[in-house]
């Protein structure tokens, strides 16, 4: 069974390497990112590619660094997550969106469709339920 490989990588020995699926961690809360850096880093086939602290770093750093995933938090300074989902999408469609927040019976389906955002996840539900979304997900 062949290893799913990324794009543009070969190791040393010019061998394929496993895909990683790379995650921008978007909130406001120094804490939480920490927490969530951490968990994942622990995890084989997910990498931190970056932080941001606002709705505007979010969009320059995927720019910059072209995650497979962005964990969005819905209430951040300058743009909340609601607006930041969509421009994300609009320039890199095969960005994977979590929207992880403690507000999640505020977004409706119809809302979260609206957004292009794939999927919502509380944070009372836990880090655990991230990971495996985040872990199921598979780069283009």
């Amino acid at each position: 069974m062949a290893l799913p490989v990324s794009v543009a990588s070969e190791g040393t020995l010019g061998l394929p390497l496993p895909a990683v699926n790379r995650i921008l961690i978007a909130d406001d809360n120094p804490v939480l990112r920490y927490v969530l850096h951490a968990l994942i880093d622990v995890n084989a086939g997910l990498e931190v590619c970056g932080e941001a602290v606002s709705g505007l770093d979010a969009i320059q750093l995927t720019k910059d660094l072209k995650p497979d995933v962005v964990v969005l938090d819905l209430r951040m300074p300058g743009m909340n997550g609601l607006q930041v989902a969509p421009l994300l999408k609009q320039s890199w469609p095969s960005v994977f969106i979590v929207l992880f927040t403690m507000f999640e019976n505020e977004i409706s389906e119809t809302v979260r469709t609206a957004a292009k955002i794939d999927l919502v996840l509380r944070k009372p539900d836990g880090m655990d339920r991230l990971l495996k979304s985040i872990q199921k997900f598979r780069p283009s």
